[in-house]
């Protein structure tokens, strides 16, 4: 039905509809922002980064709503608008540091906080492994010393994770 609509109009016609979704929809603006103005990835990258670090942090030190599902929708909304895989682990990444910032910062949560760490740590890593494997090997070794001490058998989970993808 889309393919036919689209079929029908004149290429002047095309362009306008891009325009309007551009402008009525800010994840298509974003996507082809990346597309043709490279420069300006770093801004979404940016963008996103203050979405997630809002949940964990509203002020410098002081508690976020703690609303996972939004964060975790932000590094998925990252990755349908942005090509970038560089900027797709670092936003990935990014996420755990944060979760482990706060937990460090406030004591232990709790295990559906620990396993989306976990999870998302593990889709870094996969990343990591898949694209830039030593890039951000730093990050991730800083991530496991973060989460000494950490309760609920989380950093044992970090460093096991770790040691799936990167055998030292």
């Amino acid at each position: 039905m889309l393919k036919q609509y689209l079929a029908n109009m004149t290429k002047e016609e095309l362009i306008e509809e891009i325009r309007q979704l551009s402008r009525r929809f800010k994840q298509v603006d974003e996507y082809y922002q990346g597309r043709f103005e490279p420069h300006k990835t770093e801004d979404v990258l940016a963008a996103y980064k203050r979405r997630v670090k809002h949940v964990f942090f509203t002020r410098a030190n002081y508690p976020g709503p703690l609303r996972l599902g939004v964060a975790r929708k932000a590094v998925q909304d990252f990755a349908k608008v942005q090509a970038n895989v560089t900027h797709q682990i670092d936003l990935e990444l990014f996420y755990v540091e944060q979760g482990v910032k706060f937990t460090n910062s406030f004591g232990d949560i709790d295990e559906r906080f620990y396993m989306s760490m976990e999870s998302m740590f593990e889709r870094a890593l996969k990343n990591i492994k898949k694209h830039l494997e030593n890039m951000f090997m730093d990050r991730g070794q800083k991530i496991i010393r973060d989460t000494s001490g950490i309760g609920w058998g989380f950093a044992d989970n970090i460093e096991d994770l770790y040691g799936q993808y990167f055998q030292d």
